[in-house]
């Protein structure tokens, strides 16, 4: 039996031993903090030139579409003025008749495919708009040795319902933010300079055409 014990204590510390050595001779991992930089994606999109260009560009095309409409409006009331000049029944009356049914599916049809490409239009516009700012903070990221860009907008304390309030101070994850690793200004100033570049060139480059 003591055979036994002093075996089993001999390998016990064996195995000790053995474990203190190779903790002793494994590299210590070195632990990397983060670091981080936040962004106002709010104050982004308010202060970034390409999306005030393309706020203009859309208000530019409503304006357009709604003297459209205006001018295609006016032609059926003129056709409905016409109309009631006619005898009900004669000839001229089935034929305008026949003519606002006409215009009026024409206008209808015209509006909804306007307004398709009214959405599609704003929904690519968005998609630019966001990856601009995505690639923008990989690259600001990059350039001073960032690995991670969050997020963050000002909460607007300005709901209108308990339920809208509650959502928006769900959606807000940033409770408080450093100004040592606010980079929005910065941000929004190297998108504004990629932007400025992009769009002389392609100025340059409808010139030369």
């Amino acid at each position: 039996m003591r055979t036994w014990t002093n075996l089993a204590a001999g390998v016990a510390v064996g195995l000790v031993l053995s474990t203190a050595l190779y903790v002793a001779a494994a590299p210590a991992r070195t632990v990397q903090l983060a670091r981080i930089g936040v962004v106002d994606f709010r104050r982004v999109l308010e202060n970034y030139e390409k999306m005030k260009d393309d706020d203009r560009e859309v208000a530019a095309k409503e304006k357009v579409l709604d003297q459209e409409v205006r001018k295609r409006s006016l032609e059926i009331q003129q056709l409905n003025a016409r109309l009631a000049m006619h005898t009900p029944g004669s000839k001229a009356y089935t034929e305008t008749e026949k003519q606002i049914t006409t215009k009026r599916a024409e206008i209808e049809t015209w509006m909804n495919t306007k307004a398709r490409e009214m959405v599609d239009r704003q929904r690519d516009l968005v998609r630019e708009v966001y990856h601009d700012v995505e690639n923008a903070s990989a690259a600001y990221a990059k350039a001073h040795g960032l690995n991670l860009v969050l997020k963050a907008d000002r909460l607007e304390l300005t709901a209108t319902s308990v339920l809208e309030l509650d959502l928006r101070v769900t959606l807000k994850k940033a409770l408080y933010v450093s100004k040592d690793v606010e980079i929005t200004d910065d941000l929004i100033a190297l998108l504004n300079v990629r932007y400025r570049r992009a769009k002389a060139a392609k100025e340059l480059d409808h010139a030369v055409k």
